[in-house]
């Protein structure tokens, strides 16, 4: 996930918590003559109060977060996507401002519907050159990688289409 919310923590607490309370529901409600199964306060009496068995659950836990973290990081090392770049790129507070800014005027043109030449149309065109002209000097004010604190100087191209290109492949 990248955007962690409210909604998130209590869908995790719920799903926890929830199998910690079915598992109470099953230690208390089962039947104690089962020949076969012996769940009847087996959560409070047999392996709930064995320490190697919690031990045993965190480990497994841990190890599917570990595993989960190491796959989407190095996926995001080696082969990042579009939404990945995106993603870094408005954590930057002026191009996000930019991106921002740029979604507005396309919503505004569902607004104006219908309005052909209108002085909207004529500033949008207007806002969009200017717009443009920011982005570009962004981009090639900005570093070859999204990392901060490189120790190696910083190569930076004048050139839009070597900048598109390097991500990308040859840009037309």
């Amino acid at each position: 996930m990248h955007n962690k919310s409210i909604v998130v923590a209590i869908s995790l607490i719920c799903s926890i918590g929830g199998w910690f309370l079915w598992n109470i529901i099953l230690s208390a409600t089962y039947n104690p003559a089962s020949p076969i199964y012996h769940v009847r306060d087996a959560l409070f009496a047999t392996f709930g109060r064995n320490a190697l068995w919690w031990l045993t659950l965190i480990l497994i836990i841990s190890s599917a977060v570990v595993l989960e973290l190491g796959i989407g990081s190095l996926r995001a090392a080696f082969s990042t996507t579009d939404v990945d770049i995106f993603q870094e790129l408005e954590k930057d507070p002026a191009i996000k401002r930019r991106f921002e800014e740029a979604s507005a005027v396309e919503l505004q043109a569902g607004w104006n519907r219908g309005v052909e030449g209108s002085s909207a149309e004529i500033e949008r065109d207007t806002e969009e050159q200017k717009r443009e002209g920011e982005v570009r000097d962004l981009l090639r004010n900005r570093p070859d990688t999204l990392e901060e604190g490189r120790s190696e100087p910083v190569r930076r191209s004048t050139d839009t289409h070597e900048l598109l290109s390097r991500k990308f492949g040859r840009a037309e």
